[in-house]
């Protein structure tokens, strides 16, 4: 009868204490929102969709020759995360010539890429809001110009990620620009 008593005995102990350490692990960074973790799938992060094949923070665009007005969809504006835009959402960008520059001299200081990017003054942005669709997760910013006047000229034009009208959306620190 002592021996049935002195395994269970053990054997209750090991289980407590078990359970004592390892039964309410708590987070106190992620509870307070102080790191990086995402809560749920409340991920509302808008960027540029421009390296979402590669890290470059740009995208080359070749066009057909025309010398009519054409409309491109040249620059993708992003809802971030696994959930499709519950309402559309208004994006606002800005161009920003002084990204061209930065290119120029990352590009020169690194050997890879041309440095003699210029900002072409024959194009237009036919509406400077993007428009990210309900049930979508990407809108594009539109650009209209005469393919035929930007020939033999390395052309690029920079643009940020200015306003998003709708609450609750933030603008992404690496990747809005």
């Amino acid at each position: 009868m002592k021996l049935h008593y002195d395994i269970k005995l053990p054997l209750i102990l090991c289980l407590l204490l078990t359970m004592g350490t390892t039964g309410c692990l708590k987070d106190k960074e992620f509870d307070d929102g102080s790191i990086q973790s995402t809560h749920g799938s409340g991920v509302k992060v808008i960027s540029l969709g421009i390296n979402v094949a590669t890290s470059d923070n740009y995208s080359a665009l070749a066009i057909n020759n025309s010398s009519t007005d054409t409309i491109i969809q040249a620059v993708p504006v992003e809802l971030g995360g696994p959930v499709s835009a519950p309402q559309d959402i208004h994006v606002t960008l800005e161009q920003v010539d002084s990204l061209v520059d930065n290119l120029n001299a990352a590009n020169d200081a690194s050997g890879n890429g041309p440095t003699d990017l210029t900002v072409p003054t024959a194009f237009s942005i036919v509406d400077p809001v993007v428009v990210i669709p309900k049930g979508s997760r990407v809108g594009f910013l539109q650009l209209k110009f005469v393919p035929s006047d930007l020939i033999g000229v390395n052309n690029a034009i920079g643009f940020v990620v200015k306003s998003v009208a709708e609450s609750g959306y933030t603008i992404s620190g690496n990747l809005g620009k």
